[in-house]
């Protein structure tokens, strides 16, 4: 084993995409070089051939394809591919990323750090700063202020209230112990089930089902760089 390899933290990443491949895959050979397990549930067509994929294995990213019967992309597909991917994973700790979208390796570490030396943490995200261009000059700014010092440690029902008081996607961009993060999944596809198409509650669903799973925290450091570079909707991956 190389000492890269002995670096790579124990981590799964799951990478879902709807399209923009080639952004995919750059984003899950980045997370092959410092994590132990990537996994790219791809539903683009045509899907890639078998020298493809082989050349993905042999760089520790296992290659899964999903077929959408709906001509449209659904808020309950968007769920399935992840669920896919988790069911799949060899690892205790899972985090989902957006197809064009980074977590630091330092933000990484520390939030498995913080699961690791507390059981009764669930999942955990860090700091998050938004990357833009213009024809001149990268701009970067905060995103998610609410995330500063954000603990989320306490019964169900003071769980829910702090986070409706404080709110950020923080589960949706966490670190999570993978058999709740499959969990709240499939309970969050199950409520997508009986709901309209498009609701303002598709994200909330997730952080709701969440906070009842158990407690989470954000640490200090920078975990997410959010890519406002493309023009792709990144919700939806």
């Amino acid at each position: 084993m190389s000492d890269l390899d002995k670096n790579k933290l124990n981590i799964t990443v799951l990478v879902s995409s709807y399209s923009q491949r080639n952004i995919t895959i750059e984003t899950a050979l980045y997370y092959s070089k410092i994590c132990s397990e990537v996994i790219l549930v791809d539903e683009q067509k045509p899907f890639l051939c078998e020298s493809e994929t082989d050349s993905l294995k042999n760089k520790n990213i296992k290659y899964v394809v999903y077929e959408n019967n709906n001509v449209q992309m659904s808020v309950y597909s968007v769920y399935e591919k992840r669920l896919l991917a988790a069911k799949k994973s060899k690892n205790e700790f899972v985090v989902h990323s957006n197809h064009d979208e980074r977590y630091t390796y330092n933000g990484l570490q520390a939030c498995l750090k913080e699961l690791e030396n507390d059981s009764d943490l669930i999942f955990c995200s860090g700091q998050a700063i938004a990357v833009r261009k213009d024809d001149f000059k990268i701009h970067y700014s905060r995103s998610y202020e609410n995330l500063n010092e954000y603990e989320n440690i306490n019964s169900i029902k003071d769980r829910l209230l702090h986070h409706s008081e404080q709110y950020a996607p923080i589960a949706h961009y966490s670190l999570w112990r993978k058999k709740y993060y499959i969990n709240v999944t499939e309970k969050t596809m199950q409520i997508h089930k009986t709901m309209p198409t498009k609701t303002i509650m598709e994200e909330v669903i997730f952080e709701l089902a969440a906070d009842i799973a158990g407690n989470s925290k954000a640490i200090s450091q920078l975990y997410w760089i959010r890519n406002r570079v493309n023009s792709i909707t990144h919700n939806y991956n």
